[in-house]
C-alpha cells in the first residue's frame, strides 16, 4: 500500500508512471495495481488510466489528489491551453469506497469463499469494481483519443500541410505513426476523422 499512518508517502521523485500503446494493456496495469495494492488509500485518491498527448501513449497511475497534481501530470499545458492528458477511466482508491467496501462484501458472503481463498475472492470484486467503471465510457478509448489527437497542434499543422501539397489522406495514419508515433489504431482513427482527403478538413 502506498500510505503510511493515513500520509503519502510516495515522493515526487519516485512518482512512476507506465506507458502504452495499447489501452487493453493499460486497463490490465490499472487491474494489476489494485490486485496488487499499488494504490493510495487515503481521501481522494485513485488509480487512472489516461491518454497522453505528448507522448501518445496511455499510461496507468496511482494517486492521491495532491501527488497527482504536484506530478504535473493534467495539470500541464499546450500553447493552446489544452490539457496534454484526458482521463480515460478512473477508481476511486479511498479506505471508504474501495478496501472497506471489498472487506464488507467478503464478509457478507463468507459462504462463497468455501471454494475461493480471501485473496481470489478479493480478486473478483475488483474486476467487477473496474467494469463497472468501463460501463460508464461513453466512447471506445481508443476514439476519445483520437477525437484528442485531432486537436492538437502537431495533427493540426500535419494535415494543413498536406492540404496545402495537395496530397491524398491516405497517407496520414503512416505519417502520424512515423513522424509522430502515434499508436496505429489511434492513427487509423484519425485517419478516419480526417474524411480521408485533407482539403475537407478546413
Amino acid at each position: 500500500m502506498i500510505e503510511q499512518n493515513g500520509l503519502s508517502v510516495l515522493k515526487k521523485e519516485e512518482y512512476s508512471h507506465s506507458y502504452f500503446q495499447s489501452f487493453d494493456d493499460a486497463l490490465d496495469e490499472l487491474t494489476r495495481k489494485l490486485y496488487d495494492r499499488e494504490y493510495y488509500n487515503i481521501p481522494y485518491s485513485f488509480v487512472s488510466v489516461l491518454y497522453n498527448l505528448e507522448l501518445h501513449r496511455f499510461q496507468t497511475i496511482a494517486s492521491s489528489s495532491s501527488s497527482f497534481h504536484d506530478s504535473g501530470v493534467q495539470t500541464r499545458t499546450d500553447d493552446s491551453n489544452r490539457k496534454s492528458t484526458i482521463t480515460i477511466v478512473r477508481v476511486k482508491t479511498n479506505q471508504k469506497e474501495f478496501d472497506d467496501y471489498i472487506e464488507s462484501v467478503i464478509c457478507k458472503h463468507t459462504y462463497t469463499l468455501e471454494d475461493l481463498t480471501k485473496d481470489e475472492y478479493r480478486r473478483l470484486i475488483i474486476d467487477y469494481i473496474v467494469h463497472l467503471q468501463m460501463e460508464k465510457i461513453l466512447l471506445n478509448p481508443l476514439q476519445i483519443a483520437a477525437n484528442h489527437e485531432i486537436q492538437t497542434d502537431d495533427v493540426r499543422r500535419l494535415i494543413s500541410k498536406l492540404q496545402s501539397t495537395q496530397q491524398k489522406g491516405d497517407y496520414i495514419a503512416p505519417l502520424l505513426k512515423a513522424i509522430y508515433d502515434i499508436p496505429p489504431g489511434i492513427a487509423r482513427l484519425v485517419e478516419r476523422n480526417m474524411h480521408v482527403d485533407p482539403a475537407e478538413v478546413f
